[in-house]
């Protein structure tokens, strides 16, 4: 019945309810553009323009997406640039920006987490924005400077250090603060979860099974995430570790703790830099 009413209306008002639509999200748009063939019409005519508004509210700043998906090793990091908006690259901004918002998720989860977690909320769509945006631009200086032309070995050269700050000078300070906010965020799961350090899986495993089986851990210098085997013939040989979340930490005679450790010293954290790092 709604519907039937809606088709009664002038074509640039249905064009105006699209933009709102468009306002609200990427789902909004699209279902709204399916209810009926005159919205669905319309919706043809004015389609790119409303799909830039809608992918722009779902996964924007749009401008700083598109910086980080056209991104190549012709052009400096820090040059602007824009590209028009096809459908190839609207693809490729849905499946960046999808894993962006996952993250508007496990933000929440980790930045109150513990003594803090009485204050955990949701986010706002502002600060939802805002941690977007503070992840393409990590994403990006990671894109563009975590590659083997520059290395560990080529942080303090001078000139490197000013081609890597001249991406850092083009945002605001108070973009800076919230890039290292989301960066300490991004940090502290690696650290905890993708890339535990000897000492967390021994925290991990005395909190399951006790102070004495975490104090009889062996980390060694095996070949991390691996379980070697014996073959016949005499030969050893290594079998990756399941990865299923539930079984990490459990104890059983082909899973040791132990090998889910990346080390303690200097050279776990060069590992943790080398997969992400901003400049101090």
């Amino acid at each position: 019945m709604i519907m039937t009413q809606l088709d009664f209306l002038p074509s640039e008002t249905l064009a105006h309810i699209l933009h709102c639509a468009a306002d609200c999200g990427l789902p909004s748009l699209l279902a709204l553009a399916g209810t009926s063939q005159r919205l669905h019409a319309i919706y043809s005519v004015h389609q790119l323009p409303l799909l830039q508004l809608a992918l722009d509210a779902s996964y924007g700043p749009l401008q700083d997406v598109i910086q980080l998906v056209t991104h190549n090793a012709s052009q400096p990091a820090h040059l602007i640039r824009s590209a028009p908006l096809s459908f190839a690259l609207m693809k490729t901004i849905i499946e960046v920006g999808r894993i962006a918002k996952r993250w508007e998720e496990i933000y929440p989860f980790k930045k109150w987490q513990g003594a803090n977690s009485v204050h955990r909320r949701l986010l706002t769509s502002d600060e939802r924005r805002a941690l977007r945006r503070a992840i393409y631009r990590i994403w990006l200086y990671s894109k563009a400077f975590h590659t083997p032309k520059f290395s560990r070995f080529t942080r303090r050269i001078p000139q490197i250090q000013i081609l890597r700050a001249k991406l850092l000078y083009g945002w605001p300070v108070t973009d800076l603060a919230e890039i290292m906010d989301v960066y300490a965020i991004l940090r502290k799961v690696l650290a905890e979860n993708v890339c535990p350090s000897n000492a967390r899986v021994q925290k991990k495993v005395e909190a399951r099974y006790g102070e004495e089986y975490a104090n009889s851990l062996f980390f060694g210098n095996q070949a991390i995430g691996m379980v070697p085997h014996t073959q016949s013939n005499g030969a050893t040989y290594y079998q990756h570790l399941p990865s299923r979340p539930d079984s990490r930490y459990l104890i059983g005679t082909h899973h040791d703790p132990a090998l889910e450790a990346y080390g303690d010293d200097i050279r776990y954290v060069e590992r943790l830099s080398d997969i992400i790092s901003l400049p101090s």
